[in-house]
């Protein structure tokens, strides 16, 4: 599988790929500005990887990895971006969103598929989360109380109905785990 380096943005076939093929890293290190191996130097093996995501220093960046199995390579399984702290993360997307939402949020996100807003339990008019679809990638973004973006999953497109149910890890030195 080839991929796309003109437009130096996260792609789908960044999710489906060994971490140790070779286009994988150097794509990876053209757009982080990091090699996997270097991220990874904590473990001795790939399949030793840990469900905790691991985070790119100073970038508001995290790289939840799944580890080597018999079956299946080590690979990406998400990029979580801080959106909040670090708005110019936003370039790293394909797609073009505004960084907060003043009109509909259907009429904003008309162009992308599957599109799914999940709202608070406690109020029913704030929405959430935000999830939709484009080229073989699935968006989820947090939103705060002022409907702007803090934070935006990337993954590969595999369920059309549902928030990713993997933990969102809080960024820099925090420790809670957010809901």
């Amino acid at each position: 599988m080839k991929m796309n380096t003109t437009n130096n943005k996260i792609h789908a076939e960044l999710f489906c790929t060994d971490i140790q093929n070779k286009n994988t890293e150097r794509i990876f290190e053209k757009l982080f500005e990091t090699s996997i191996e270097e991220l990874l130097s904590d473990y001795d093996e790939y399949d030793e990887i840990d469900e905790e995501p691991i985070e790119i220093e100073d970038k508001g960046v995290m790289i939840g990895f799944l580890p080597e199995t018999s079956k299946e390579p080590a690979h990406i399984e998400y990029i979580d971006l801080d959106i909040k702290s670090n708005p110019g993360n936003m370039e790293y997307l394909s797609v073009t969103l505004p960084v907060s939402f003043d009109v509909q949020i259907e009429t904003a996100l008309s162009s992308y598929k599957n599109l799914r807003i999940f709202y608070s339990l406690y109020d029913t008019e704030k929405p959430e989360v935000i999830v939709f679809h484009h080229e073989n990638l699935r968006y989820e973004l947090l939103v705060t109380e002022k409907l702007s973006i803090s934070r935006i999953r990337v993954c590969r497109s595999e369920n059309e109905s549902t928030v990713n149910m993997r933990t969102y890890y809080p960024f820099g030195e925090e420790c809670e785990i957010l809901p």
